[in-house]
């Protein structure tokens, strides 16, 4: 490739190139300085990815069947040795759970073509964490010794209970309050 690091790049500050991105490219053996210039100022060879999609429903060995067959170089060993050997540590599952129930992400992705079973676990239990991470903890609530049918302050009919008044001498109703309510006088 280059024999000399620091000529060639004492070359590109010359020529004023050295703006190449990072990235896989391919030489040819006994290129001179500026085929190789040439070569980085053509860009990177592009990733080759490959997408894939977890449907919403499905339980862990439906997933793993899934992957399985968009994934056919991939044992299902690998995903499951992956899963029950504790590579992963999901952010979400209780101490003391071994259960991935849940927490990998049902989306559509896109991963390297040359991703492993670890690889594509790992964006989905990333995407799992990323999307529920701005989610409120739900925190229990104390027990207050309170139904909630005894919080209400209607009574359950449609019709609220009232006590009338009349005024004057027109007979005009008011709204007056019955044991602790606003309500409609009859």
């Amino acid at each position: 490739m280059i024999p000399n690091s620091t000529f060639f790049r004492y070359y590109t500050d010359y020529k004023n190139e050295g703006d190449f991105q990072a990235g896989e490219y391919t030489f040819q053996v006994n290129s001179s300085a500026d085929e190789a210039i040439a070569v980085l100022n053509g860009g990177p060879k592009p990733q080759a990815y490959k997408r894939f999609t977890v449907r919403e429903g499905l339980w862990i060995p439906e997933i793993l069947d899934s992957l399985t067959s968009q994934f056919p170089a991939i044992a299902r060993s690998d995903f499951e040795a992956v899963l029950n050997e504790g590579v992963l540590k999901p952010r979400y599952r209780p101490d003391g759970q071994t259960s991935w129930e849940g927490l990998l992400f049902p989306d559509t992705y896109e991963v390297n073509a040359e991703a492993t079973a670890y690889d594509i676990l790992l964006k989905m239990s990333d995407q799992f964490s990323q999307v529920t991470g701005s989610w409120p903890t739900v925190r229990p609530t104390p027990n207050l010794g309170i139904r909630p049918t005894r919080c209400s302050s209607w009574p359950r009919s449609s019709k609220p209970r009232s006590r009338s008044t009349r005024s004057g001498s027109r007979g005009q109703r008011h709204l007056q309050p019955a044991a602790g309510r606003y309500s409609a006088g009859n």
